[in-house]
């Protein structure tokens, strides 16, 4: 009887599982995939002109959906889900159709040809035009990270002083004074000086300074004279002990010797390192061939140097002036920048105080001249006497940076002025600035941009 309710129960546990797939799982799979969806831009032109096509119609058509778009401007977006799905524009009964496949999240532009306009309109097209604009080392963009103070300075401290000592010797033996000098930051420490005045003196002995046994200074010292010995970061340990000898010379064997030392001190030079370093972000939006550093020194205490790293990559290291401007620039083949937030980091090498202004990061184009486009058209007679106006039309694929696009028609030596777009652009040549035959100086007075397609056409 058992097996008689087997194929039931497996059943019933099968449309439970599938219930449940409905009710939970696949509504998190929908959500996945509307959070990962794909945006398509298609831009449609005619084959000969180049002209865009305003006011078709663009199906999109997978197992999904089938929707329909009516352009503008000769363009449509749109969003869908990963998938490969058709493509199909139509204009006055024509179609074309083309199948693409996109991936989660993946930006794609789809270009469609069509033939649907007459030719006899066009005076001049043109494909691939390049980059114009920025030239000869024009700053392009620039970034103000503000002000730095950096110090990293030089202090002193006395570590042993004895106001008066008298060291005596003989021909048997050698009088001492030892002064103790422990608990040394080798790091930040600079140096030791040691001084002393000879204040008095009986015969002539000979003066001897030692460190850590070493000896470092000997001499026959005169009366009243000062003394003083520099010993340097490589020869200090964190412990030491500087020694003065006061040796028995001369001939009068019977004789003691004496040294009177007054006012002996032990000075620690050291670096203090209060800001030694400062970070700034710069958020780029794009990058370009030259990237400098630029600031101004309100102040400064250069024993050390000042230094500034772009990305890691070092682009100053000087000692700058109060009261000067300074620049360093560097390939970005050298910096790796990049489109988004990239790192200044401002440091002071020991012993240097500065106070910065204005820090700049810029971003200039090439120091090779870049960018100016020259073309001809002619204009027959006929359609001189019967034309109202030209235009030149122009599409930016990039805006690398905002400016001023110049069109400068020769003979006339008439200049027309256009504010690039990403995108199709447009302006509008009156017809007394035109002759039979025009030369057009395409030039960028400031920004950059990249062109694809130039065409000249009439009404």
């Amino acid at each position: 009887m058992k097996a008689q309710y087997r194929v039931p129960v497996i059943l019933v546990a099968f449309l439970i599982f599938f219930l449940l797939y409905i009710a939970i799982v696949l509504p998190w799979e929908r959500i996945a995939l509307l959070e990962d969806v794909s945006n398509v831009t298609v831009r449609l032109y005619d084959c000969k002109t180049l002209l865009a096509i305003p006011k078709a119609y663009v199906t999109i058509k997978n197992d999904f959906e089938n929707v329909t778009f009516s352009d503008e401007n000769g363009e449509v977006r749109f969003s869908t889900l990963p998938d490969c799905i058709t493509v199909t524009a139509e204009k006055n009964g024509i179609k074309v159709s083309k199948r693409i496949c996109v991936a989660g999240g993946e930006e794609k532009t789809v270009l469609m040809c069509m033939n649907v306009s007459d030719i006899s309109s066009l005076l001049f097209s043109k494909t691939n035009i390049g980059i114009i604009g920025a030239t000869h080392g024009e700053t392009l963009t620039s970034y103000n990270l503000g002000n730095a103070i950096l110090s990293y300075p030089k202090e002193s401290q006395i570590l042993n002083y004895v106001i008066k000592r008298s060291i005596s010797s003989n021909i048997f033996w050698t009088g001492t004074a030892n002064f103790k000098v422990e608990n040394i930051d080798l790091e930040n420490a600079d140096k030791i000086v040691f001084s002393f005045l000879l204040s008095d003196k009986v015969g002539n002995p000979l003066i001897k300074i030692a460190n850590n046994d070493k000896i470092i200074y000997e001499s026959t010292v005169a009366k009243g004279e000062i003394v003083s010995v520099e010993i340097p970061k490589a020869e200090l340990k964190e412990n030491n002990t500087i020694s003065l000898y006061c040796q028995f010379q001369g001939l009068a064997i019977w004789q003691n010797q004496i040294c009177e030392i007054s006012n002996a001190t032990v000075t620690y030079y050291f670096f203090s390192p209060s800001q030694t370093y400062v970070k700034k972000s710069a958020n780029i939006e794009s990058t370009g061939p030259y990237t400098k550093i630029k600031f101004y020194v309100k102040s400064s205490n250069n024993e050390g140097k000042l230094k500034i790293r772009v990305n890691n990559y070092l682009m100053y290291s000087d000692t700058p002036e109060s009261g000067k401007i300074y620049e360093a620039e560097a390939s970005s083949d050298s910096i790796p920048l990049i489109e988004g937030q990239n790192t200044v980091e401002i440091y002071a090498e020991p012993g240097g105080e500065y106070e910065i202004q204005n820090i700049e990061l810029q971003i200039a184009a090439s120091n090779e001249t870049t960018g100016n486009y020259t073309f001809s058209f002619s204009i027959p007679q006929e359609v001189a006497s019967q034309m109202k106006r030209i235009f030149i039309e122009y599409y930016v694929d990039q805006v690398s940076f905002p400016g001023v696009l110049n069109f400068e028609l020769m003979p006339s030596q008439k200049t027309y002025q256009s504010q690039p777009k990403k995108g199709w652009n447009s302006i509008i040549i009156d017809k007394e600035d035109v002759s039979t035959m025009n030369d057009v100086i395409v030039y960028a007075s400031s920004g950059r941009f990249e062109i694809s397609q130039l065409r000249v056409r009439y009404e």
